[in-house]
């Protein structure tokens, strides 16, 4: 509970330093004074033991500055994914992820969706290197996961399958997932595991494409 109320303050104070970022951040649900004295009061409310518990406002300091000088970073990482599914418009978009990429470094999901630029261009050391670090940097996102995994299907597979693996528990159910599980196990010499991904892939999309090749594979092991 009061760590709702330290939230508020950081964030009020977060305005007047920069309000044009904070608007934007919030521009649903803005900050304001009424809103932290209507919160202050109900936490007034409260059994003296749960308002009294310790807060870490250094943490959550830190992580809102952390937010507010990624925003930029955002913003331009944003206008260039927009491209990515335009084939005649990948150079531009990977200038530009690559740029957002420079200004945020440790913003694990723009270096994935760099990787996915890179690869789409084929430049697949890069896309390897990239997605790694997408990982790295934000290890409990599925996309991340699964875009790694996929990319270091050929280089090692050994390291996609454990990134597939959590991002089959961070989004259980997805036939892609399971399809690429398979050929990493396929590439282990682990034919049992990979027969029973392929068959879990093909029952997660019977009627779709990663269904079919995924039975197709199953076909291929038995």
């Amino acid at each position: 509970p009061a760590g709702m109320i330290e939230t508020q303050r950081v964030l009020l104070d977060l305005q007047k330093k920069e309000p044009g970022v904070v608007q934007r951040l919030f521009a649903d649900h803005p900050m304001s004074t009424e809103r932290l004295r209507t919160a202050e009061a109900r936490v007034a409310k409260l059994p003296r033991d749960v308002v009294g518990r310790p807060l870490r406002v250094a943490q959550l300091r830190e992580a809102s500055r952390n937010v507010v000088a990624a925003r930029p970073a955002w913003d331009k990482a944003r206008e260039a994914s927009a491209l990515l599914g335009d084939q005649k418009k990948l150079p531009e978009a990977e200038a530009g992820l690559a740029e957002a990429v420079r200004m945020a470094p440790r913003e694990g999901v723009l270096r994935t969706l760099h990787a996915m630029a890179l690869a789409g261009l084929k430049k697949q050391p890069e896309a390897v290197a990239e997605g790694r670090e997408g990982a790295n940097f934000a290890p409990d996102v599925y996309l991340g996961r699964m875009v790694a995994g996929q990319l270091l299907l050929k280089p090692e597979p050994a390291a996609a399958l454990v990134h597939l693996d959590t991002a089959e528990r961070l989004l259980p159910g997805v036939a892609q997932v399971s399809l690429l599980r398979g050929r990493a196990l396929e590439a282990l010499g682990r034919r049992p595991e990979a027969l029973a991904s392929h068959k879990q892939a093909s029952e997660r999309d019977p009627n779709g494409e990663i269904g079919q090749e995924a039975a197709s594979r199953a076909r291929s092991l038995e």
